[in-house]
């Protein structure tokens, strides 16, 4: 009986880690390393993970600088997930209104914006 006790609970506790693994992909990476690879189809090499996964950098695109297009901005900002009232501060950002910050959950946000040089954004994971 406790034999049988213990192989049922091998089964349970094997099977519990490969759904663990599938919903989560890859186990050890960071939110941000997982945003970033999700994304690995449009990237430009403008967005950087540093700090082992828990900062995320991105260069946007602009006039006279060239950085990462909105598509994949905004692939990795939905990929994290960034709220939409983030979002929506981001988009409504302009250069007179200098580095901007917002916290939620385990991140915090900070961004600019000037035309010439684009969004740039850094987002860190606490």
């Amino acid at each position: 009986m406790r034999i049988t006790s213990l192989i049922v609970l091998a089964a349970v506790l094997l099977s519990g880690c490969s759904q663990m693994t599938d919903m989560l992909g890859n186990i050890g990476e960071t939110k941000l390393q997982t945003a970033m690879k999700s994304c690995a189809d449009t990237y430009s090499g403008y967005i950087a993970v540093l700090d082992n996964g828990k900062t995320l950098s991105i260069d946007g695109d602009g006039k006279e600088d060239q950085g990462a297009p909105i598509e994949e901005l905004v692939c990795v900002l939905n990929a994290i997930p960034v709220p939409s009232y983030i979002m929506q501060r981001m988009e409504k950002t302009r250069a007179l209104d200098g580095m901007q910050r917002e916290v939620f959950e385990t991140f915090d946000v900070s961004w600019s914006y000037h035309p010439d040089n684009g969004l740039d954004i850094v987002i860190h994971e606490q």
